[in-house]
């Protein structure tokens, strides 16, 4: 039989509901301006996530090495990718080491992303082998 909240847990999650709004009203936030950094955050998760789903290629080099790349019209901030570890450990469920890592750019480089106008090609490439490679053991702090 679940027990019922103490009165005096209640109460303190009452008056930290109140504390918060308080914070919140006194702080000159608004409820539409809430509402217009929510969405953003969604816009920009979304921009990611879409960038993310541009189709990652690879092709095999030779019997237990792999080139995989992607394609995109904006600059890649890092030669890291999550999406290109998932497929990397698609092809080799034993493990990879990755031999190189780099980034190319078709024709001359921009200043920026905006002077683009959406016309620059960029490609991320891995070219990795598939060996046995003990898996990391999980660390809130990232890579190590």
């Amino acid at each position: 039989m679940a027990s019922k909240p103490s009165k005096f847990l209640r109460h303190g999650i009452g008056s930290l509901s109140l504390l918060v709004a308080v914070s919140f009203l006194a702080s000159g936030c608004s409820v539409q301006s809430g509402a217009a950094k929510i969405e953003q955050g969604l816009s920009a998760i979304g921009h990611s996530l879409q960038k993310l789903e541009e189709d990652v290629h690879n092709k095999q080099l030779a019997e237990n090495e792999y080139l995989i790349w992607q394609s995109s019209h904006e600059s890649f901030k890092s030669f890291d990718s999550s999406h290109f570890r998932t497929v990397a450990k698609q092809l080799c469920p034993i493990g990879y080491v990755p031999l190189s890592r780099q980034a190319r750019k078709d024709g001359e480089l921009a200043a920026s992303d905006a002077l683009c106008d959406g016309e620059c090609g960029y490609t991320l490439e891995w070219h990795i082998r598939c060996q046995d490679v003990p898996e990391e053991p999980f660390s809130l702090f990232g890579k190590t």
